[in-house]
């Protein structure tokens, strides 16, 4: 009597573990579509976020930025492109959309700029390398960077992401710092003449100069020669037979015409030295100073200095000159005027300003 049971589980076994299967299967199908929608709805939030941060960035920028197709029209305006785009009178503008979205860059901005626009799209989108355009439009200048956008809007066509900003400050700054440069350039074209003119002058007035000042410097010591060699003699002779005050003024005034006539001996040495000195001035700014190289000891070049400037070392007995040179010293591949024209000019500076002491020239 209990067979009868277990012939019914035995019957129905198959239709209750394909029900169980079913179950299971239609349990793991909604599974599997909660968690595909969860993802999904978790997906499309984070991509909703992106395009708000998107959004947010590019309206924080002062650019404008729009998508283009192929054809060079307005497939979507990302951020507010009023400042470029404005339709003409009479041509219709849906409400909902942004100012030149969907028209054709010929229809919102004029034909050079928008063929511009057109043929860098064009070829960023054939390239896939970014384009750089710079143009005018209304008074203002504009610089435009168009990148490839693969797969945009139409699906599998791609598109191209253009980012418009207003350089009008710049340009108007480069201009300014051309014109600046300009002026500039002119201002060095007249410092240069002027320079040329001041060291042509300085030539030309150091070799007027140079002429009668070598014909009074002649005379000057000329006249002390011939003053000291037969008129002081002949003056302290007639004193000696004057009375002793009389004689003693008359040899102090000889002897101090004599000293007058040094001081201007040596002062006219020296202005020539200064003539000297400008015109080998305008010839180095001029390139035509001259250099005779030779092989010199310095002692001799030293040497040479000191006797040229005895008279004045002599006029100063507080003032002793000390010369030390190294026994050691190589000799120099130089020109010997110009470096005995160097030390003339260190030594004759040290006299000057030095009233009592030693003057030490030493080589090592």
């Amino acid at each position: 009597m209990w067979d009868a049971p277990y012939h019914l589980i035995e019957d129905h076994l198959l239709a209750v573990l394909l029900g169980v299967g079913l179950l299971l299967l239609t349990a793991l199908a909604l599974f599997h579509y909660l968690v595909v929608s969860a993802r999904r709805h978790r997906q499309e939030a984070m991509l909703r976020a992106t395009k708000a941060r998107l959004r947010a960035v590019l309206a924080a920028m002062p650019d404008a930025a729009f998508v283009l197709d192929d054809a060079g029209r307005v497939v979507e305006v990302l951020n507010d492109a009023s400042a470029l785009f404005v339709l003409p009178e009479g041509m219709l503008q849906v409400a909902s959309a942004p100012v030149g979205q969907g028209r054709f860059l010929e229809e919102v901005l004029p034909l050079e700029c928008a063929r511009l626009l057109s043929g860098a799209s064009r070829t960023a989108i054939g390239t896939g390398t970014v384009q750089e355009v710079v143009f005018s439009l209304r008074g203002a200048w504009f610089e435009a960077r168009v990148a490839q956008l693969r797969n945009g809007s139409r699906g599998a066509r791609d598109e191209a992401v253009c980012v418009i900003r207003d350089v009008t400050s710049r340009k108007e700054m480069e201009h300014s710092l051309q014109a600046a440069t300009r002026g500039a350039e002119a201002m060095n074209a007249r410092l240069v003449a002027l320079d040329r003119l001041k060291t042509e002058l300085l030539s030309a007035v150091s070799q007027e100069i140079r002429t009668p000042l070598t014909s009074v410097f002649g005379f000057v010591v000329l006249v002390r020669r011939e003053f000291q060699r037969r008129m002081l003699p002949v003056i302290r002779a007639a004193a000696a037979q004057r009375p002793q005050a009389e004689a003693a003024a008359i040899d102090a005034t000889a002897s101090r015409i004599l000293d007058n006539l040094r001081i201007v001996q040596e002062e006219g040495a020296r202005l020539g030295r200064l003539v000297d000195d400008l015109l080998d001035l305008s010839n180095i700014e001029a390139g035509k100073s001259e250099w005779h190289d030779e092989v010199i000891t310095l002692a001799e070049v030293v040497e040479k200095s000191t006797t040229a400037l005895a008279s004045r070392i002599a006029a100063q007995p507080r003032v002793r000159v000390r010369v030390d040179l190294a026994p050691t010293l190589p000799p120099l591949l130089m020109d010997r005027e110009r470096l005995q024209q160097v030390v003339v000019n260190l030594l004759d500076n040290a006299l000057k300003f030095t009233t009592e002491g030693t003057i030490h020239l030493t080589g090592r």
